[in-house]
């Protein structure tokens, strides 16, 4: 069961979930696709506490452990970030 926050939209929403219901609310909250929301789910698996950080803010927790979170920064198409025009 994964516990989720999200701010997107100027809206906030907090519950806890199974994945395929966490995918479903995040994509339709923030955008994103799919398969980038399974992504963060399971990331989150792995380091237990995962911030995404971007046009929306993202917060998964995976079980109970109380450590520091992993905090990654997401990019919209002609925001900033990897872009192959940066030098």
């Amino acid at each position: 069961m994964f516990v989720v926050s999200i701010y997107a939209n100027r809206k906030p929403e907090c519950f806890a979930a199974e994945p395929d219901e966490c995918v479903d609310v995040i994509t339709s909250m923030t955008g994103i696709s799919v398969q980038k929301a399974k992504e963060y789910l399971t990331r989150a698996m792995l380091v237990k506490r995962l911030r995404v950080l971007g046009p929306f803010e993202l917060a998964i927790d995976y079980g109970d452990d109380d450590c520091e979170p992993v905090i990654m920064l997401e990019y919209e198409p002609g925001q900033g970030g990897d872009r192959d025009d940066d030098v």
